[in-house]
């Protein structure tokens, strides 16, 4: 077998200390895990969350296959519908099955950071920097196929990078099968990951087929058809090809920049400012605006130099040996790892050139996060021979990183829709204030990003005493009995003689009533 050929050993069963390794890792796992679940039972149902409720999950089943759009992250709403329809409408269950997907993320950064790191340095910085993110841990729980698809794809990546442990061996080539099945999956769940997953499969295709030891070139050709690329189509094409039939060129992600230093601020600013969010506060801050500049612009792009300098390196040793599997378990694992990171890049500025497809921003570009994230510390792991002061620098930015990471901890909101973080509560405080008027049904003027959550929640609530929430005549007009705003737009109603009933202190959502309600009880 190859592996006693090169007499190798996956680091897990040789790091020194493993139990503790084991123990520590687990906790982290267990403890994020738990956080996760309090976040989907507790936190308010955001506004995307909601669209996908009204818009798929509540419709006839054949409304998802039918009407495709961005939003319909096909796997994942065929799940929700699932959970909602066995188990009830609530925030838990629209959110279970990003729940399983996001456990299937934490289980597999565990596994890959046991298999690939000995130190127990680097074990502990690579798996808090993959699973206490706080951009990364908002999608292991939000109900949107984010977090579905990296933990697909994470999986995948672990069961190939295993599958070069001993390329004979039958166990391993089943894990190839497994890994193109998940590969599929993952772009089922969200089509965002078509690049990384595509990238995944072509890599192990190009080394399998550079391997003299699998046979005549057709036969390496026939086993890559029929190991990769049939089982990873398969999937995908059972969950997408309907949906994707039905599609129209507007229904494809138009969500992003024009330029790939933007989507590399977005995923700083989400990832070390997270308790900094522009819905709410109306701008940054100066000093997080100018370090998310100066980090995206300077050390992202040095950091991406100096890793992909070494994939060349440990590219151009296997181009010399032309045997792959006689790199060690982690150079295999690193060029596996930075190759897909370098070639998902390129595919992105490929496709911008070429159909003018923006480049992704914030959660379409959550693997990248991931990614980059385990190139790094596998790079610090191969640098036992370098000089001490040099492992000492390359670990300060992720070290740094991680501060940051727990500076932004929290579970009272999701970044992308701090916004709609107080939706819950002032429902129950419109509920509270009906008990004291039951005379009328009533009607409720909300920002026009509101109305797919308060909607979610009279479904939920069985609340027929509130009237369906909808976008016009909006708030502005008047005519409602209780209004729910933001800052600016109450400062716009002053005509209509408003009296706020409550401010919510995460999202700045106000309700308000006009004052002669209270005049007349």
């Amino acid at each position: 077998m190859r592996l006693a050929e090169t007499n190798e050993r996956p680091p897990e069963t040789t790091a020194p200390h493993a139990w503790l390794h084991a123990l520590l890792g687990l906790a982290i796992v267990a403890g994020v895990f738990a956080v996760n679940v309090y976040r989907a039972t507790h936190q308010s149902i955001t506004a995307d969350e909601a669209f996908t409720w009204d818009f798929y999950v509540d419709k006839p089943f054949n409304w998802i296959l039918i009407v495709y759009s961005t939003n319909n992250h096909v796997l994942h709403s065929l799940l929700c519908r699932l959970s909602v329809r066995a188990l009830g409408l609530s925030e838990l269950t629209m959110r279970l099955p990003s729940l399983a997907g996001g456990l299937l993320y934490l289980v597999f950064a565990y596994k890959f950071c046991r298999l690939l790191f000995k130190s127990l340095w680097t074990f502990l910085l690579a798996l808090v920097s993959l699973t206490l993110n706080p951009f990364i841990t908002d999608y292991l729980s939000a109900a949107r196929g984010y977090g579905m698809a990296l933990g697909l794809f994470t999986a995948a990546l672990y069961l190939v990078t295993r599958f070069f442990d001993d390329e004979q061996d039958a166990a391993n080539i089943t894990r190839v099968t497994w890994a193109a099945i998940l590969l599929g999956l993952s772009i089922s769940a969200n089509i965002a990951f078509v690049f990384p997953a595509i990238v995944l499969a072509g890599l192990l295709t190009l080394l399998r087929l550079d391997d003299a030891q699998g046979g005549t070139w057709g036969r390496r050709v026939l086993w890559s058809l029929g190991r990769v690329w049939l089982p990873l189509l398969c999937s995908a094409v059972f969950f997408l090809a309907i949906p994707l039939a039905h599609s129209r060129n507007g229904d494809f992600y138009k969500y992003g920049k024009d330029s790939l230093s933007e989507t590399g601020l977005s995923l700083v600013q989400r990832s070390l400012f997270h308790q900094y969010n522009v819905w709410t506060a109306g701008k940054l801050p100066d000093v997080v605006t100018r370090s998310s500049e100066v980090v995206a612009t300077w050390v992202v792009p040095a950091m991406l130099a100096i890793l992909f300098a070494l994939l060349i390196a440990t590219g151009l040793r296997w181009v010399r040996t032309r045997i792959f599997h006689q790199l060690s378990d982690l150079d295999r694992a690193y060029f596996l790892i930075a190759g897909v990171l370098a070639m998902s890049l390129a595919a992105l500025v490929a496709a911008h050139h070429v159909v003018r497809m923006p480049y992704p921003i914030d959660r379409t570009a959550i693997y990248l996060v991931a990614l980059m994230t385990l190139a790094w510390v596998a790079m610090i792991e191969k640098s036992t021979a370098w000089p001490r002061w040099t492992r000492i620098l390359a670990s300060a930015p992720m070290a740094l990183a991680v501060v940051f990471f727990l500076g932004g901890f929290t579970t009272s909101d999701y970044y992308e829709w701090r916004y709609d973080a107080g939706t819950k509560r002032i429902f129950q405080l419109l509920e509270q204030q009906h008990q004291l008027d039951r005379a009328k049904q009533v009607r409720v003027g909300v920002d026009w990003k509101l109305d797919f959550s308060f909607n979610f929640y009279r479904e939920m609530y069985h609340a027929d005493w509130l009237a369906r929430i909808v976008r016009t005549p909006s708030p502005q007009a008047g005519g409602y009995d209780y209004y729910v705003v933001y800052p600016d737009e109450l400062s716009s109603m002053k005509d209509l003689g408003l009296r706020v009933i409550y401010r919510d202190p995460v999202s700045g959502q106000i309700l308000a009533a006009q004052a002669v309600r209270r005049s007349a009880r």
